[in-house]
């Protein structure tokens, strides 16, 4: 690690400024509902591989996509009945569906998320027609804890 990133206020500027960063492939750090998080434009792999990089993530460990709301995400994967009921009941909201992709998805991967961002950073769900994939900025030591699938 080199450095830290200044931390910016949401201010009109700040917000611009990030949206402008993640335009251009970079990652952006931003506050949600359950963690800090590290965006990338979830359309430019270049950025999703910046993610894994920066948190030394192992591929087998899937990144989320945030979406500004449903009609988004259906543009990307296909809701059954039981993912479109689980959405009715928790969505906005920290519940992370794992879905299959539609056929022109240009994204490839498949967890994704419709949060409760801070107001002020509701803008970075989609402030450039792209969808952000995400993870939280906290470091794990160890990545062979057993996941359930």
């Amino acid at each position: 690690m080199t450095g830290f990133a200044p931390i910016w206020p949401p201010t009109a500027e700040n917000i611009q400024a990030a949206a402008r960063a993640l335009a251009e492939g970079r990652l952006v750090a931003f506050p949600t509902e359950t963690v800090y998080g590290l965006g990338g434009d979830a359309t430019n792999e270049h950025a999703v591989a910046a993610i894994f990089e920066a948190k030394g993530r192992p591929r087998f460990n899937p990144l989320i996509i945030h979406f500004a709301d449903r009609d988004a995400a259906r543009r990307e994967v296909r809701f059954d009945d039981r993912a479109e009921a689980l959405a009715d009941v928790f969505w906005p909201g920290p519940l992370t569906l794992v879905l299959p992709r539609t056929a022109d998805s240009r994204i490839a991967l498949l967890a994704i998320r419709l949060e409760f961002l801070f107001d002020d950073w509701l803008w970075l769900i989609d402030p450039i027609g792209r969808r952000i994939v995400e993870t939280s900025t906290a470091m794990v030591v160890n990545w062979q804890i057993p996941m359930l699938l």
